[in-house]
């Protein structure tokens, strides 16, 4: 099928997300920026990538720091309130249990001491974390889905854009892909 158009689904399809891949082989690719071979799924999710404190630092990952403008901006504030307040406005939305900017704002710091580095599928730089209690709940259509104990910071690097939010699919633990060392238990 080698002169078969390419299908308009197939073709939208998100592509290597590590700044810096290119293609090495049918279903992997090679990270020029980490040193790794990774797998290759065209699906959401698949190629997330977690990493230590330490191995971020050695490959030049953003460090984290903490920030004091969390309700600067009206797109900071426009985040908090879609997090804190539940509302029809989303078809799919987190929100966290207890809305206080106290809360909110310990969340962020909590994360940015003790959590852990994320590279999204579009190789965007996050802070993931384990809280070990319900942070919150993901709403559907309206309606409670799923408890959330993790958080989320997006955007960390900018801030006038850095925000969090429950996420129901943090793991309690998982190892750096980089070093194999367990995480969030860096030491």
């Amino acid at each position: 099928m080698s002169g078969a158009p390419i299908s308009a689904s197939a073709s939208k399809r998100p592509r290597a997300p590590v700044y810096g891949a290119r293609s090495f082989a049918i279903g992997t690719f090679w990270s020029l920026r980490y040193g790794i071979m990774l797998p290759h799924h065209s699906t959401r999710s698949a190629l997330t990538q977690h990493f230590c404190h330490s191995c971020a630092t050695s490959m030049g990952i953003p460090a984290a720091t903490p920030t004091e403008r969390l309700f600067e901006t009206p797109d900071q504030l426009a985040k908090y309130m879609k997090h804190t307040a539940p509302g029809t406005a989303y078809d799919i939305n987190s929100v966290f249990s207890d809305p206080s900017t106290a809360a909110y704002a310990g969340y962020v710091v909590s994360i940015m001491g003790s959590g852990w580095y994320q590279v999204d599928d579009w190789g965007r730089y996050n802070m993931t974390w384990y809280a070990g209690s319900q942070t919150g709940a993901e709403y559907r259509g309206g309606t409670f889905h799923v408890p959330a104990s993790g958080v989320k910071v997006v955007c960390y690097q900018d801030e006038f854009k850095i925000h969090a939010y429950p996420d129901a699919a943090i793991v309690p633990a998982t190892t750096c892909l980089r070093c194999g060392i367990p995480i969030p238990y860096n030491k």
